[in-house]
């Protein structure tokens, strides 16, 4: 039997086929108008929904849809998404918190070395025909400070590149600005760990 799965990201297109080639019948709502549209039409079918944390999905879509089953939330934040609601008809809410973890934090060390080694002003320079010789910045041996290590930088292959290259020390800040001191020791000098 063919389960119907309602679609609130507008970004997942390429992978479509793939859920549809598994005996999904997908309809797509990535507007405010056809996700009501959607609902209205297609509410009874729908067992499953494919959101977003900003899109969510509110009390009054999940009591139009009575067969629903399961809201998978792509990305971590599921803010959006009426969670007593769900719960209340016993409907799991899945979120993919961690998911793109590595890939956030290796940006985060792009856009550090790009500031410190002033790529776009180079390469800007560079496109106008100019060489400038500004000597830049190495971060080798220098301390890096990183506020609100959680989940995303210790799952980056670059934040163990950089903790090999700097002495890092590292704390998290909580919502109320409070600081919390991580299980480790005081002084840090954290090094990559050993690879065969």
């Amino acid at each position: 039997m063919t389960t119907t799965v309602l679609v609130l990201v507008e970004t997942i297109n390429e992978y479509l086929h793939i859920i549809e080639s598994n005996d999904f019948h997908v309809i797509l709502a990535p507007t405010p108008a056809e996700r009501a549209q959607a609902i209205k039409a297609h509410g009874a079918q729908i067992k499953a929904v494919l959101t977003r944390g900003p899109l969510g999905l509110y009390a009054e879509e999940i009591a139009a849809l009575p067969v629903l089953e399961i809201i998978c939330v792509i990305g971590a934040g599921y803010e959006h998404v009426d969670l007593q609601a769900a719960s209340n008809r016993g409907i799991v809410v899945t979120n993919g918190a961690g998911v793109n973890a590595p890939s956030v934090a290796d940006h985060a060390m792009a856009l550090l070395l790009s500031l410190v080694r002033g790529i776009p002003q180079t390469d800007a320079a560079v496109r106008r025909s100019e060489w400038p010789k500004v000597m830049r910045p190495s971060l080798g041996g220098k301390q890096l400070g990183i506020l609100g290590l959680g989940a995303v930088a210790w799952r980056s292959p670059g934040v163990r590149l950089w903790g090999s290259a700097c002495r890092s020390a590292t704390t998290t800040v909580s919502p109320a600005m409070t600081w919390t001191t991580p299980t480790a020791p005081r002084r840090w000098n954290w090094r990559a760990p050993r690879t065969s």
